[in-house]
């Protein structure tokens, strides 16, 4: 789990906002959840977004991954454009606002446009999202942020604020 830590902050991909502010929201919210709103656990990417804009690099690695399963579970988070967790994984499922998730992936951008809860096209009343966590010997970190979970699609943020699409 280190060694992907250390590669994904030296290629400067994840934003160590993200961790934090992942981090600072769940373990502050009262109703977290192992409790499954999962429909099934193996999903397709069935496209990638840059709502706000990425590097044409971002894009063109998650292009590479059209296609590609995604298994997610309560224990489990394996992605191709996320390397595998060493340890032990846990998945928490929160229901949130809609202007509460955008609001949390916008702490993480600097100057420029903002993303809207049209970008992402959610409810804009309860709806379930999660974080994967890795935790590997005394270390638990956030390895996937799930902005919304609906029973046949699913939205991961991914870097640059890129979206990755799942059905």
């Amino acid at each position: 789990m280190h060694c992907m830590m250390s590669r994904l902050f030296k290629r400067g991909f994840i934003a160590a906002a993200f961790y934090i502010a992942a981090n600072l929201a769940y373990a502050s919210d009262a109703s977290p959840s192992t409790n499954s709103p999962l429909s099934k656990a193996h999903w397709k990417i069935a496209k990638t977004y840059c709502p706000v804009g990425c590097s044409p690099e971002v894009k063109a690695f998650l292009k590479g991954y059209a296609g590609e399963v995604v298994d997610i579970s309560p224990a489990q988070f394996t992605a191709p454009f996320i390397d595998r967790c060493e340890g032990e994984v846990q998945v928490i499922f929160k229901i949130a606002p809609a202007q509460a998730i955008v609001d949390e992936v916008n702490q993480g951008i600097g100057q420029g446009r903002k993303m809207t809860i049209k970008d992402l096209a959610i409810r804009k009343n309860a709806n379930t999202s999660a974080i994967a966590y890795c935790k590997s010997g005394d270390t638990n970190l956030p390895i996937a942020r799930i902005l919304s979970i609906q029973p046949n699609r699913i939205l991961v943020l991914f870097e640059q604020q890129s979206i990755v699409e799942l059905r």
